[in-house]
């Protein structure tokens, strides 16, 4: 009885440990607030890893935590959808949704920002430039509208998807200097016929 109350003991301290160093940690136990306070207040270590401000409580530490670099998490998030949708259902909504998430011709300022949302873009520029066919976009539609089971629907998805992601990569106004080295396409990749 003793060493299954130790092991649950050893478990559960282990738990209240891992979000003091990991911020983004998905569980939290009462001790975990209280070994925060205390490891602040014997020494900043925890604070100075995070590199947060002293008086921050375990909450506001992961809220602060959580509000930083959300673009690379929200790309890796694209990522891992995107090679979840296995099948037709799961991958035609996603496919009806590129549209509005990229285009906007009815936008505020349509002449002086154009119709692409451009906030959007560092979500789904990795999509197209990656060489991985289960996550670049191109190749998941290319494999989608060859299925012999397109519909009207799907394939008007597939074309409505289309148009603002290529309009997205070949407007070199969008693009910063670095992404548009990283889209250059060479003389060497033209095949004449």
């Amino acid at each position: 009885m003793a060493c299954v109350l130790a092991i649950f003991l050893l478990v559960y301290v282990f738990l209240s440990c891992i979000p003091l160093l990991y911020l983004n940690a998905p569980y939290r136990t009462p001790l975990s607030g209280a070994l925060w306070r205390l490891g602040n207040a014997i020494s900043d270590f925890l604070v100075h890893k995070h590199d947060l401000r002293r008086d921050k409580t375990l909450n506001e530490a992961m809220l602060e935590k959580s509000l930083k670099d959300t673009t690379a998490r929200d790309q890796q998030a694209m990522v891992y959808t995107i090679k979840s949708l296995t099948d037709k259902d799961e991958f035609l909504p996603f496919l009806e949704a590129i549209s509005d998430v990229i285009y906007n011709p009815m936008g505020p300022n349509l002449l002086f920002r154009g119709p692409i949302h451009k906030q959007n873009l560092p979500l789904v520029m990795p999509l197209l430039q990656t060489s991985d066919s289960e996550v670049n976009v191109f190749v998941r539609i290319a494999q989608f509208t060859s299925s012999p089971w397109l519909d009207d629907r799907a394939a008007k998805a597939c074309l409505r998807a289309l148009w603002p992601l290529i309009y997205a990569l070949v407007k070199p106004s969008f693009h910063t200097s670095r992404e548009r080295e990283r889209l250059y396409i060479g003389d060497d990749r033209y095949q004449g016929y």
